[in-house]
Parts: structure tokens; sequence; C-alpha cells
């Protein structure tokens, strides 16, 4: 058989009836912010950080797939590793094997999508955390950040000349070629 509902106290009047994300985010406070007091926020970046290991010592190491993963330069460690493996991603200016192991200080070359990065390695974290924690791992070179700018600027402005073009050529597009290539 169904137990009956305690009878609200005087107390829990002041609360809605139904805690939820809606009564929340309206201002009200569940049962624990009346209890640790009012206001209550997250915590900030920096005490998210801790709770992730960042060795910044300069003799940490780790492999190179597993730190462009942990810095979020590449979704799965598949990827970083294929990446390492097609001479995409340079340490010192040599390429190397996804087991090579990275170290606090080792200038790291990654190119992405023709995008090149020139990295050096901060602090090496094993597990992946969130971007601003990822960020931590590695210090952007100002050379680096001036060639992605302007390449980025060029990709902007610059417009492929194939983008227009969309499948198979239309009887009209194919007289054009035609008549553009001195053909029949």
């Amino acid at each position: 058989m169904r137990q009956p509902r305690p009878a609200r106290s005087r107390d829990d009047a002041a609360l809605p009836k139904r805690i939820g994300v809606r009564a929340l985010a309206g201002g009200g406070q569940d049962r624990c912010a009346q209890a640790c007091g009012a206001g209550v926020r997250p915590e900030p970046i920096s005490a998210i950080a801790m709770n992730f290991k960042i060795s910044t010592e300069p003799g940490a190491r780790l492999r190179i797939d597993k730190w462009l993963w942990a810095a979020r330069f590449f979704k799965t460690r598949s990827l970083a590793a294929d990446a390492v493996d097609k001479g995409r991603v340079r340490i010192g200016g040599a390429a190397v094997k996804p087991a090579k192991e990275v170290r606090v200080g080792d200038l790291v070359a990654i190119e992405i999508d023709r995008l090149s990065w020139e990295v050096r390695v901060v602090g090496v974290c094993e597990v992946r955390g969130p971007a601003a924690v990822a960020q931590t791992l590695y210090e952007e070179t100002s050379e680096s950040r001036a060639q992605r700018a302007a390449e980025e600027q060029r990709r902007r402005t610059y417009r492929e000349p194939a983008a227009a073009l969309h499948g198979r050529p239309t009887k009209r597009d194919r007289r054009v070629i035609d008549k553009l290539s001195g053909g029949d």
C-alpha cells in the first residue's frame, strides 16, 4: 500500500513545490542552498583545474598522441595518432611516431586542416579536461599566431574557384566549357 506524503512544514512553504531547472533558473533556492547559504555559485575554472594533475616539471613527459588529445587538438587519440603517423606533427622539426614522448619545453609543430600551429609544451596531463584546462598545457608562439591569423584572413577573402560548382555540369555549362577549351 502507498505511504502518505508528509505534511509540508513552514520552512518548506517558502520553497517551490517542484524543485527543478526552471525553479532554480528563476531565482528559487533549493534545500542545499538554504542550508549552505544563499547565493552559492559554481566553482571557478582555477578550482576546476585543481582536480586535474598537470605536471609542469622539466622532466615530465607523455606520449605525443596522448598529449595532443589532452590538449584538445584532436577529438580522439586515434585521430591524433593518425596525424602523427602522416607526418603532420613534428617535435623540434623532426617527424615522430605516436609513441614518442613529449617533454615540457619541447617545440611542437601541428598541421590541422592546412593550418599550422607551433606551440611550446608547458605542461602534461594524463587525462583530457575542459578547454580552459587544456589551454594551460601549451603556449603558442607569436609567429604561429600571426601566420594562423593571416591564413584565416586569406581564407575569408579568397574564393575557391571550384566552390560554385555543384555536381555534374549542365548542358549549358558543357557548351561553355567546350567553347573555352576550343573543342567542337
